[in-house]
């Protein structure tokens, strides 16, 4: 993508990467000649470094701390970036490319654009509120309305008991062994 911009004039990395140098000697190159040229593909990696860090990295935690979740991955992220945003203005017009591969040969692409009216912003500030995980009631805060439990999953994340691969795959035995002798489980 990188490349595509500069191709079209745009410039959109830090000017220690030497961006116009370096892209210029592929500037007449057919795009099927760039997808294996390992001069290239290294270039656009560092090239695309800065961008990366500013507009994706931010947004990747959930899968950090996660790993995978196929197509669940792309409205956890969805979730994360409402849950880091500081209100309206910061989302407001603002255009969003979502892509999530979910395994196999089947992906799916699209954007979004937040425009938020005085009659969409109802539900834009309940579903940021939802995303931070805040509450009505004893607390004054507003609820959920996921399932009616708070989503404020980075700090649920946080909160989770750590186990060693040992522990678990021997409380996968203890809990086969008990379904096998009929026993309830939650």
């Amino acid at each position: 993508m990188v490349f595509a911009d500069y191709r079209r004039g745009h410039r959109t990395t830090t000017p220690d990467t030497n961006e116009g140098e370096c892209f210029s000697k592929f500037a007449t190159t057919p795009l099927e000649d760039t997808y294996c040229n390992s001069d290239f593909i290294k270039f656009s990696v560092r090239a695309s470094e800065a961008v990366y860090a500013a507009k994706t990295a931010p947004n990747m935690e959930f899968n950090r701390r996660l790993g995978n979740m196929y197509t669940a991955s792309l409205y956890a992220q969805l979730a994360n970036l409402l849950a880091r945003s500081d209100g309206e203005v910061e989302l407001d017009k603002r255009r969003l490319l979502l892509y999530s591969y979910g395994g196999g040969y089947e992906a799916g692409m699209y954007s979004m654009r937040f425009n938020l009216s005085r009659d969409s912003m109802k539900a834009y500030r309940r579903m940021v509120q939802s995303s931070k995980g805040w509450w009505r009631g004893n607390a004054g805060l507003e609820q959920s309305l996921i399932c009616g439990m708070p989503l404020d999953a980075l700090s649920r994340l946080e909160s989770r008991a750590k186990y060693t691969p040992e522990e678990y795959a021997e409380a996968m035995l203890a809990r086969d062994k008990l379904v096998r002798a009929g026993g309830e489980y939650f």
